[in-house]
């Protein structure tokens, strides 16, 4: 499960930045050269061609080389991703009064990384349907107050999270399930990847 929680919140992390969130919109409808790609996002080709690069080897993306061209063509590799920007989009949509479009790019970015990391996705799940002080989320997710506390602080300041103080104590819930659902649908398609990763290579050694 730690491998499964690494890599979702590895999924997030890259998708929590202007550029390669771009890269990946460009794609949406179809496979294109990066000449076209670096047209459509605006940014130099050495740049792009490093984000390329960086989602291809985590699995976001497939390139192919368009022989006899030495050009490469990109395309998106793991399915559902699109599905986890649009729920972030309608997060943004809900948070920032209706921006959408390139406008809704950064806020998008921003949820993404924001929730992109493992710490933090154990407290969202721990926080699934309910409010909780500070004490049960550290015996929920298993680590240190001085780190849980840390991390409820920056997902307060990103809007992430609620804080309500009861006397001394602090609770904390999410500020709406659009963030639950993002968190719950990376793990779902990372865990098809994974999947269907063994499973072609229990074909292969099988051939």
């Amino acid at each position: 499960m730690e491998t499964i929680s690494a890599y979702s919140a590895e999924v997030l992390r890259l998708l929590g930045q202007d550029t390669r969130l771009r890269i990946v919109e460009a794609l949406r409808e179809k496979e294109i050269y990066v000449s076209e790609i670096v047209t459509i996002i605006g940014e130099e080709q050495s740049n792009t061609s490093k984000h390329l690069l960086q989602m291809v080897k985590n699995g976001i993306l497939r390139s192919k080389k368009a022989s006899p061209s030495p050009m490469c063509y990109y395309s998106i590799k793991l399915d559902g991703v699109l599905a986890i920007i649009d729920l972030a989009k309608r997060h943004v949509a809900r948070e920032k009064n209706g921006v959408h479009g390139e406008d809704a790019i950064p806020f998008v970015a921003d949820v993404l990384k924001e929730v992109g990391q493992p710490t933090r996705m154990a407290i969202i799940a721990a926080l699934r349907d309910r409010e909780l002080p500070v004490a049960e989320i550290v015996q929920a997710i298993g680590k240190e107050r001085s780190n849980t506390s840390r991390h409820l602080s920056g997902m307060v300041k990103t809007n992430i999270l609620v804080r309500r103080t009861d006397g001394l104590q602090a609770h904390y819930r999410l500020t709406h399930p659009n963030i639950l659902e993002i968190v719950d649908l990376t793990r779902k398609v990372v865990e098809t990847d994974v999947r269907n990763r063994q499973e072609a290579l229990l074909r292969g050694v099988a051939n």
